[in-house]
This record gives structure tokens, C-alpha cells and sequence, in this order.
């Protein structure tokens, strides 16, 4: 079986009680907006130019939140992926996100939604409820086995 290793910058978009989730057209699941850090690409840079590409619009990185690590199996292929997660903002986030990506959607859904959402990867689910009512600890789980 191929082994993938990734590290990505992901962001998370909050609007009161509600986030901003992506989703793949024809996958069952969310995830936070971002993508694949470049080789000499410093993370928050990452998140920048992901938020551009996909969504059209400018961030701020606020602050770092941890890590969440991933693992899944998909195509004969193992995927283990770090993903670092950063507090972003806005000036220009619209209500109705607008998708500049085909194989990609965005919209707002309510923190307490996570779990009905399938939000992946699925540690996330809790720390972001967590956050959001208040729990500032540095981020550290793992949904390995």
C-alpha cells in the first residue's frame, strides 16, 4: 500500500456561533477551508492564498489553535496527515460564500452541527464547540487508532 504524508494550513472562519466548512461535490463530508503547505511556504501564508484561490477573499490569521492529526485509507493509498489549524478573519466574507473552485462548495454551518455535518477530521467536531465556548488551550488530538 503507497504511503501519502501531508501538512496542511487550515482555517477557522467563525461568524458568531457559526463556521465556514468546505465541502468536495460528491463526498460525504465537510472539512475547514485551506490546503497543502508548499515546500517553503510558511503555514499562514498557506491559508492566505488558499482563502484567495477558493473563495475570492482577503484573511487575517489571528491565531494558532494546535494541531489535529488524521489518518485515513482511500484508493489502496494510506494518508497521514497533519493538519494545522489557525483562528482566521475577514473583512469581505460575503453571507452566501462563493465557490471559485468547481470540485468545491463553502457555506456556514452552526458549531453545534459538527457531528451532523460529518466534519472531518472528526477531533474537530469537539474542540471547535470547546472553543468557541470559551476553552483557549493550544489544540493537540489524534483520531489514529
Amino acid at each position: 500500500m503507497r504511503v501519502e504524508i501531508n501538512t496542511i494550513a487550515r482555517g477557522l472562519l467563525i461568524s458568531g456561533t457559526r463556521i465556514l466548512v468546505a465541502y468536495c461535490i460528491g463526498s460525504t463530508n465537510t472539512f475547514l477551508p485551506g490546503g497543502n503547505i508548499e515546500p517553503g511556504e510558511k503555514a499562514e501564508d498557506t491559508l492566505i492564498r488558499e482563502f484567495k484561490e477558493e473563495l475570492g477573499i482577503t484573511i487575517s490569521v489571528k491565531k494558532y489553535l494546535g494541531v489535529v492529526e488524521q489518518t485515513f485509507t482511500e484508493l489502496s493509498k494510506y494518508h497521514h496527515v497533519i493538519n494545522h489549524i489557525f483562528l482566521v478573519d475577514s473583512d469581505n466574507m460575503k453571507e452566501e460564500p462563493e465557490s471559485k473552485e468547481d470540485h468545491l462548495d463553502f457555506f456556514w454551518i452552526e458549531s453545534n452541527d459538527t457531528v451532523k455535518m460529518n466534519l472531518l477530521p472528526s477531533p474537530l467536531q469537539d474542540l471547535i464547540r470547546r472553543f468557541i465556548a470559551g476553552n483557549n488551550e493550544i489544540w493537540w488530538k489524534s483520531d489514529m487508532k
